[in-house]
């Protein structure tokens, strides 16, 4: 057994009892309009009829059709299974009639005389319109159009009743209402051409049959306002004076328009100058009483009111920045036909000045490169950048020092706003006048060398066993002068030891004497001075103490100042100085007197003037003594034989 079922979609209709049936197989089903015939093989039928519901005010019901459970519809066939069959109903909404009537005869209404619309639409009014909205918000209306008026009445529009807010759920009727109102009109007020006006374009809302009157410039509509005539302020030409109101009916019978008549008097003008901003002048601020049409032109600086007068154009006194100069009289009329403004338009022309650049007449050496000056606008800025001038966009100033030469070594410096050498460094300014700068150059002297060389028998002067010359320099061009006795190095002890011969150049080759000082002119890489000396020579003399003649004096082989050691023999000649000794003194006494010094012998050692002197046993001959005596470099200073060091001996 299967079993067939019947149910429906939605509450819009029913279907008959029993809704479900158990039937064998090979049950043949078929769907026909509202009603399911369920045949059983025994010849028995069964069926399922599907019933709309009874219409409502929004609704009529119908019945749609039947579908299998899959949503496919249903048709005829043996069914071998169980099996589901839905009825479906479609409401469709009710339409009414909305149309309307007119209380009067004042007015109509259209476009139609009624409407067929579908429950729900809601009727409202707009004014005069009535709006019916349908559900799906499509609007349909009624409009209600007041007769025609005449010349006294206009028929108006009062209102609808039953067309406020109403739900069409049936037939429904609108009224429109009407009524008469009493017409107003405007009186409108104008003046004829362009020689006057009226206080007011129009007086609105004025019933029909008001008086209508005028006093003078002043015209009056009773009970709703007055108007004046107003004369035009004057124009070029004329001055306005109000004459008459032209001719008007005695009341309103509509729209009225009433025209204020003026009339033209002559007018003389003003004819005024100035200068725009602070450029320059005009020579007079107006010339008056200037008889409409009088003639206006200028030439150049000079503008002429025919018959009335001139005013010249002055340009301002020129300033740092800018020069004024006259342009033009702006475009003016070629006649007075009015108070006339005539201007005079300046110019400024931007200043330009000089920026020179140019060398320290104290510090020739360099130049600048060209080009050495511009002319620059008011305002441009200049700076130092490096070795340069930067003058605004215009260029540089470039500083080149001269080429070395034999003596100098030329280098730039800095720029400066003034022409010394003393001047401050240039600091950035900006351009308000014709200004120089200034390129500061300088100089380094070449370092030329210049050796003093101190020789004694062709073999350098030494001191601590260091060579005493001189390294110095000078400069090219220059004269170098040098006296021996500069020299530090050669100090009042040495210069007890050596006595000049002579002093010479080397380098340049010029051995010419020039004594203890030289001259040169210096003109070569290196010079050479030359000082020559010869030793001095020391004198030492023997004196017997007891014998008033001197003995020998004589040379010591040793230079002055220097350690010399000095013999001495008692001779055989004096038999009585065998067998005695010998003793020296060196003493400034002339006699030799002991008093002024010991006598010291062999293995002693005597003092004089802080310096030593030792006496030294030599071999005797016989019995005659011998002895040497060694006298400190200190004490054989005596460079003159006729003041020699004087030894004193004697034999005890």
């Amino acid at each position: 057994m299967y079993t067939i079922v019947a149910q429906k979609e939605g509450l819009d209709g029913t279907i008959s009892q029993p809704t479900t049936y158990e039937v064998p197989y090979k049950t043949v089903v078929t769907c026909k309009d509202d009603t399911v015939y369920i045949d059983l093989p025994s010849g028995e039928q069964y069926t399922f009829v599907a019933t709309p519901l009874e219409p409502d005010a929004q609704y009529t019901y119908f019945f749609a059709g039947w579908t299998e459970a899959d949503g496919v519809v249903a048709g005829q066939g043996e069914w071998t299974d169980t099996w589901t069959v839905t009825a479906h109903f479609v409401p469709e909404i009710n339409e009414y009639i909305v149309d309307w009537i007119i209380e009067g005869e004042k007015g109509t209404v259209g476009p139609v005389a009624s409407y067929a619309v579908p429950y729900g639409t809601i009727i409202t009014n707009d004014g005069n319109i009535v709006n019916i909205t349908l559900p799906d918000e499509t609007v349909k209306n009624f409009e209600a159009t007041p007769a025609a008026p005449d010349a006294q009445y206009t028929y108006e529009f009062v209102n609808w009743t039953d067309a406020s807010n109403v739900f069409v759920d049936e037939d429904k009727t609108v009224v429109a209402h009407f009524r008469p109102v009493v017409n107003e009109y405007t009186v409108y007020f104008e003046a004829i051409g362009n020689k006057g006006t009226v206080s007011v374009d129009k007086i609105e809302h004025v019933p029909y049959g008001t008086q209508l009157s005028d006093f003078g410039p002043t015209f009056t509509v009773a009970g709703k306002g007055t108007c004046n005539a107003v004369p035009a302020d004057a124009d070029d030409q004329y001055t306005y004076r109000f004459v008459e109101w032209q001719q008007y009916p005695d009341t309103v019978t509509g729209d009225t328009y009433i025209v204020a008549v003026f009339e033209p008097v002559t007018n003389n003008y003003t004819v005024y100058f100035k200068a725009i901003g602070n450029k320059g002048t005009v020579s007079v601020d107006m010339i008056t009483d200037v008889p409409y049409g009088t003639k206006l032109s200028d030439l150049g600086t000079t503008f002429t009111v025919a018959g009335k007068g001139t005013c010249n154009a002055v340009p301002a006194d020129a300033d740092a920045q800018y020069t004024y100069y006259f342009v033009e009289w702006q475009e003016y009329p070629d006649a007075v036909y009015k108070d006339t403004t005539i201007v005079a338009v300046f110019e400024p022309q931007i200043n330009q000045y000089r920026i020179n650049a140019v060398v320290v007449t104290e510090t020739p050496w360099g130049i600048v490169e060209t080009p050495t000056v511009y002319t620059v606008d008011y305002g441009t800025q200049v700076s130092t950048s490096g070795d340069n001038v930067v003058v605004g966009d215009y260029g540089l100033f470039v500083p080149t020092a001269n080429a070395e030469d034999q003596r100098y070594a030329y280098f730039f410096v800095e720029w400066t706003d003034v022409d010394s050498k003393d001047g401050a460094k240039l600091a950035n300014f900006t351009v308000v006048e014709n200004t120089t700068v200034y390129a500061k150059f300088d100089r380094a002297a070449i370092p030329y060398s210049v050796v003093v060389k101190y020789i004694c028998d062709g073999a350098p002067i030494l001191k601590d066993g260091v060579d005493i010359r001189v390294n110095s320099q000078g400069e090219y061009g220059s004269t170098y002068t040098y006296n021996y006795l500069d020299n530090p190095k050669f100090d009042d002890d040495m210069a007890a030891k050596y006595s000049l011969k002579k002093g010479y150049l080397e380098e340049p080759n010029n051995p010419t004497n020039q004594g203890e000082t030289v001259s040169v002119t210096i003109d070569q890489a290196r010079t050479i001075i030359v000082f020559e000396f010869a030793k001095k020579g020391a004198f030492v003399q023997f004196h017997r103490q007891d014998n008033p003649v001197a003995n020998q004096t004589y040379e010591t082989p040793e230079p002055y100042g220097e350690k010399h050691t000095a013999t001495m023999q008692a001779s055989a000649s004096q038999p009585t100085d065998a067998g005695k000794s010998i003793k020296v003194l060196i003493t400034d006494d002339v006699t030799g007197n002991h008093a002024n010094g010991n006598f010291v012998g062999a293995g002693q050692t005597g003092t004089y003037n802080g310096y030593t002197y030792k006496v030294n046993q030599l071999a005797k001959n016989g019995q005659f003594d011998a002895v040497e005596i060694v006298i400190d470099g200190g004490l054989n200073v005596h460079d003159e034989y006729s003041d020699p060091l004087v030894i004193w001996y004697q034999l005890v």
